[in-house]
């Protein structure tokens, strides 16, 4: 398995982890553990109110209930001062492929306001989709032969796997 990895890295089908990766994976590390702090203190609250009998009835009291409620906000508002989500908007054609935010806008441009592109421009996309197409589609044909190169040379050396080095030096 690992030397299937390293085969596709080196031919460039997988690509390297990068920091702005990790630095996100990191955050939503950060937000999923708040989140669980924030529903272990709902929890501790509601059984302190049935602890204390203070569940659903009515008081009579109205300084009391005004003072409970603003506290209740206060805590709501410092549970809620760290939060940062995370957004990351991806937007998609009729084909299933990904729009940077120009083509979006113009996809969404022309969908608000009732009208499409022009001939040429509908021609010119067709043609960049069907290129895009064809190239994945050239890659998946190289990933197969690899793979089946892969295999012709187990079995003609029998053996359960092959050693796959990076650069000049391969066997």
């Amino acid at each position: 398995m690992g030397a299937t990895l390293a085969l596709l890295q080196a031919k460039g089908f997988l690509d390297d982890v990068t920091e702005e990766q990790k630095e996100k994976d990191r955050k939503q590390k950060e937000i999923a553990r708040w989140l669980m702090d924030q529903k272990l203190k709902d929890l501790e609250r509601e059984r302190e109110r049935e602890k204390d009998g203070k569940g659903g009835r009515p008081r009579k009291d109205d300084r009391r209930d005004d003072r409970e409620r603003m506290e209740r906000d206060r805590d709501a508002i410092k549970r809620f001062e760290n939060y940062q989500p995370v957004v990351d908007l991806k937007y998609t054609d009729t084909y299933g492929r990904n729009l940077d935010p120009k083509e979006a806008f113009r996809l969404l441009s022309h969908k608000f306001h009732g009208k499409g592109p022009g001939k040429k421009k509908t021609e010119k996309d067709l043609k960049r989709i069907e290129a895009d197409i064809k190239r994945e589609k050239g890659d998946e044909e190289f990933f197969q032969s690899s793979v089946q190169s892969l295999e012709q040379r187990q079995k003609a050396l029998g053996q359960a796997g092959i050693v796959i080095q990076k650069g000049s030096n391969t066997q």
